[in-house]
């Protein structure tokens, strides 16, 4: 079976206008989940509304909105996209809530199966991918279950199942993965991820530990940040910006730092990441953000199972990413920086 590369997990604190600080405890604190009316309505959010101004973008992403104030479509932040008219659109639609993509007839995705807290966060979720090929079919069914505790992300648990068709052949898997937040004084401190995978008689297993610092910036309306995403989960990625998945935290995050080892199971040889992020922030002058600046540097090493190293490398580079806002636009009642487009297939919550 092809190697199915490492998970990009998803996690997230999205942007809400409260100001709630959230403890360490774990606990749910949602009122068991009830379901509402994702456009806030019947919830305390409002998607994509940062003090009564509407969200119409980040980076490369582009949303748009109906005449209820309401997520109708997106685009993501440069996955899937150019930055062109023709680029391919999440379609959101209510009453069930469900998102959909098709990139073409050989690449489809779709969220389904969507709960909600009482706030209106994202409690759990179901979503299929299908590609398809010349000579390859691929399915995905994942299922994630999240927890909150006062409007804050705690856990997320995932598990997914794929099935392959490669060259007349047919390969299983199944794989599992566990993100842990946590939060010290309304902030972030660390994040851990675990990531397990049994497919075709192998196992792979990893952890990776992120960690935050913060300087003394207010993070006026608790509004999901670069920092906090590290650019993965496709679409996910934008449901953070949106808001549903919860606060954020209250200060803005100055540094990032985290490190990963990967086993090729092919040439059994190891490699490591080392990255090391910088963020400075311009503001709007409602304290919204505006422009989020990145200074990142990278260090990458290739060793074998003796321990021997075979390739290092050391980088640094930096980008922004550019926050927009419909000025004109009032909450519904009660960078620029564009990644390569990357025209692969669709990996689901779990990896990319």
């Amino acid at each position: 079976m092809k190697n199915i590369k490492l998970l990009a997990m998803l996690f997230a604190f999205a942007l809400s206008a409260g100001f709630a600080s959230c403890s360490d405890d774990d606990d749910d604190n949602t009122g068991g989940g009830t379901t509402v009316a994702p456009d806030g309505t019947n919830g305390t959010l409002a998607p994509g509304f940062v003090n009564d101004k509407r969200l119409t973008g980040v980076g490369a992403s582009n949303i748009e909105y109906d005449e209820e104030g309401r997520v109708t479509t997106f685009t993501d932040n440069g996955y899937y996209n150019d930055g062109g008219d023709d680029d391919p659109k999440y379609i959101v639609s209510y009453n069930p809530f469900e998102i959909t993509l098709t990139i073409d007839e050989s690449s489809k995705m779709k969220m389904y199966d969507v709960k909600f807290t009482k706030e209106g966060y994202i409690k759990s979720s179901k979503t299929l991918y299908e590609d398809k090929s010349e000579d390859e079919v691929s399915t995905r069914l994942e299922d994630w279950s999240l927890t909150y505790n006062d409007g804050c992300l705690t856990k997320i648990e995932a598990t997914g199942n794929v099935t392959e068709k490669y060259h007349g052949e047919t390969f299983k898997g199944k794989y599992t993965a566990k993100i842990d937040v946590d939060w010290n004084n309304g902030n972030i401190a660390q994040i851990t991820r675990y990531y397990g995978e049994n497919a075709d008689g192998y196992t792979e297993k990893d952890t990776i530990h992120y960690t935050f610092t913060y300087g003394n910036e207010e993070n006026t309306f608790r509004q999901y940040t670069p920092a906090e995403t590290l650019e993965w989960g496709e679409h996910i990625e934008i449901l953070m910006y949106l808001g549903y998945f919860g606060k954020a935290s209250t200060l803005l995050p100055k540094t990032l730092e985290y490190s990963s080892v990967q086993q090729d199971y092919y040439d059994n040889t190891y490699y490591q990441n080392k990255t090391y992020n910088s963020y400075t922030y311009e503001k709007n002058y409602n304290g919204a953000l505006g422009v989020v600046f990145k200074e990142q540097t990278i260090k990458l090493i290739n060793y074998n199972k003796d321990g021997e190293i075979i390739y290092e490398d050391e980088y640094t580079h930096s980008d922004e990413t550019e926050y927009r806002y419909d000025s004109d636009a009032s909450a519904p009642m009660e960078t620029k920086a564009v990644k390569k487009n990357k025209k692969s297939k669709l990996h689901g919550f779990l990896r990319r």
